[in-house]
């Protein structure tokens, strides 16, 4: 992945140094490959949602929700690899933002709520005063098949965080005015952020990466224009053990475990037959089957360290003639001392 090389921190942005480098951080290597996994496998859902009917667009309106609704997600081309850059490098801290070839992505509430148009928080009355907000039947009506469309269809097994079962809650005792509909959107976005950060799915599927694509459009127009990038992928290949099972046969752990019993009882001078190719292991494991010697008596140990003469061998007559000889002396010189 090609180093970041956001901005320098001006005066409106003092939560980042001029001199701290953000690609140092997002240049990492667990950020490239969580990239090259988001970039084989994301993809977006066409279209992200049902359309809600047309009956409910009076209602809708009356939210401040009817621009998001007919928003056109359709241009530019759909590029899953540009929205897997924005997830991959999200940082949340210093406000929320982001990097995408380079340049600087803001991604945040207020971002997100003027790229797709959504109404801001809404302005409440002061306490007591809860039937000004009461929201008409027909409003009540829209607000609820908002939330079916672009809330509940995203959301795991149906189950929501607290505040957002709060908003449904507070739409369905006829409070829809109450609540805060970017902010809303923005915890689903970031859910969905998370969830896709962590996945190891090979098929993810996207429910606001149109969005997210619109957030990068409206401020980086001009990445649209340059082409796709190769990233790292998630881990080399040998890491794999799948991998392992394609290694030519003499690599195999399996395979080199056979000759351990046999080496480890070796004696030194058989090591040099671990380099033979010739020999395989089961041709070493033949040797296990030789029997061993029987263990000889005493006797016969005692007798076995006695030369015995063969047919080759022939006695010297002049040797023991003179041994005789030596002997009768030495009786002589006895006799006369």
């Amino acid at each position: 992945m090609r180093p970041s090389s956001p901005p320098p921190a001006s005066s409106s942005d003092p939560s980042i140094p001029a001199n701290e480098a953000p690609s140092k951080a997002l240049g990492s290597l667990v950020v490239e490959r969580r990239l090259g996994r988001l970039c084989a496998s994301l993809r977006f859902r066409v279209p992200p949602f049902a359309a809600p009917s047309a009956d409910h667009h009076a209602g809708l309106r009356a939210l401040g929700l009817l621009d998001f609704v007919r928003l056109d997600l359709s241009s530019p081309s759909p590029r899953p690899d540009l929205v897997a850059e924005l997830i991959a490098n999200y940082r949340a801290d210093g406000g929320g933002w982001t990097t995408v070839r380079g340049d600087r992505i803001e991604v945040n509430p207020d971002a997100l709520g003027s790229a797709l148009r959504l109404p801001g928080t809404p302005c409440l009355p002061p306490p007591g005063r809860h039937a000004l907000v009461t929201a008409s039947a027909a409003v009540t009506a829209a607000a609820e098949e908002f939330m079916e469309v672009y809330i509940l269809a995203a959301s795991d097994d149906g189950e929501l965080p607290f505040m957002v079962d709060l908003d449904f809650k507070s739409v369905r005792i006829g409070m829809a005015r109450r609540v805060d509909w970017r902010m809303l959107i923005w915890e689903q976005v970031r859910a969905e952020m998370k969830r896709l950060t962590g996945s190891h799915d090979t098929d993810m599927a996207c429910f606001y990466g149109a969005y997210l694509q619109r957030l990068i459009w409206v401020q980086r127009e001009e990445l649209f224009r340059l082409p796709p990038e190769v990233f790292m992928s998630d881990a080399p290949p040998a890491l794999h053990p799948h991998e392992l099972s394609n290694a030519p046969p003499a690599l195999r752990p399996q395979e080199l475990s056979m000759t351990e019993p046999f080496l480890a009882d070796a004696p030194p001078e058989l090591a040099m037959l671990d380099a033979l190719p010739a020999l395989r292991p089961q041709e070493l494991s033949m040797g296990d089957a030789l029997p061993e010697p029987a263990a000889l008596h005493p006797e016969q140990e005692r007798g076995s360290n006695r030369s015995t003469p063969n047919e080759n061998q022939k006695h010297c007559p002049q040797s023991n003639s003179n041994v005789h000889k030596v002997d009768a002396t030495c009786k002589k010189i006895d006799m006369a001392a």
